[in-house]
């Protein structure tokens, strides 16, 4: 998370001080295109005109990104955009940025679109977008900050993510202090699925915070059942920790219940070698 913080620091700072049409025309060189599409964007008939050119000459790809964005940022400052167009311009940024190369703000751009949606299960794009850019990079604020933006307008779930998404769901839920809920979004994560190893230890967690130790203790348990383990997608270092914080987690239990014995043999569960 330091990482990310950091990388997203950095790029904002270089967008302050460049703006982020610059930033992308760095990246990639615009074609002698751009002159042909300047005249056609400056006598487009009216706002949606221009930004259906943008559109299409962003799927074409034939001009420069950082153009593109530079005729985005004068459709935003010289026209009335309705709250569709808005979202389109801020939906093809973050193409934009993804194709520069520029991940973390291109998953904040996609994040921003589908909280404008009234119906964010149609952003098939964005949400693709992000799926493809959490597998890569760690974007796990970001995605419960769209989970909280969305809120209860998204009722299923959304492409890419399927049920993995209901982790989200919970963690807004226990920030809230909805514990019912949260148990809820934890319980409906697929076994097969990419965070279901991380949520149960999350929600071992939710469990022991709402004062319920001994349902904490079954769920940590479940994460150390080898049967589970063999069925989830979670391997190598990430799987190791993910054990690790649960035993810990079980000892630390039992320690405060005076259940010494129990507790010692979880502690020694853990690996030497976790921090």
């Amino acid at each position: 998370m330091k990482s990310m913080f950091k990388n997203t620091i950095l790029v904002l700072s270089l967008m302050s001080f460049m703006g982020p049409h610059q930033l992308i025309a760095k990246k990639t060189a615009g074609p002698s295109k751009t002159k042909i599409l300047a005249k056609k964007f400056k006598h487009g008939e009216n706002t949606e005109a221009r930004l259906k050119l943008i559109e299409k000459n962003l799927v074409q790809k034939s001009i420069s990104p950082g153009f593109l964005w530079t005729l985005t940022h004068e459709l935003e400052n010289k026209s009335k955009l309705s709250q569709d167009q808005n979202k389109r311009i801020q939906s093809a940024r973050s193409v934009m940025l993804g194709r520069a190369k520029y991940p973390l703000l291109a998953a904040i751009y996609a994040s921003q679109v589908v909280q404008m949606s009234d119906r964010p299960e149609k952003e098939v794009p964005a949400w693709n977008l992000l799926h493809r850019i959490s597998q890569k990079k760690p974007i796990q604020n970001i995605l419960k900050q769209t989970a909280k933006g969305v809120g209860e307008k998204l009722t299923l779930n959304p492409p890419g993510f399927l049920s993995d998404w209901n982790y989200y769901r919970a963690l807004v839920s226990w920030d809230k202090g909805d514990y019912n809920q949260a148990n809820k979004s934890f319980d409906r994560i697929s076994l097969e699925g990419r965070y279901y190893l991380q949520a149960s230890f999350q929600q071992g967690l939710m469990l022991w915070d709402a004062g319920r130790p001994k349902d904490a203790i079954s769920v940590f348990s479940s994460v150390l059942d080898n049967e589970i383990q063999n069925k989830t997608r979670l391997k190598g270092f990430k799987k190791q920790e993910v054990l690790n914080y649960s035993n810990l987690a079980i000892a630390r239990i039992l320690y405060e219940n005076q259940k010494f014995p129990a507790a010692l043999h979880h502690y020694r569960q853990v690996t030497k070698d976790s921090p």
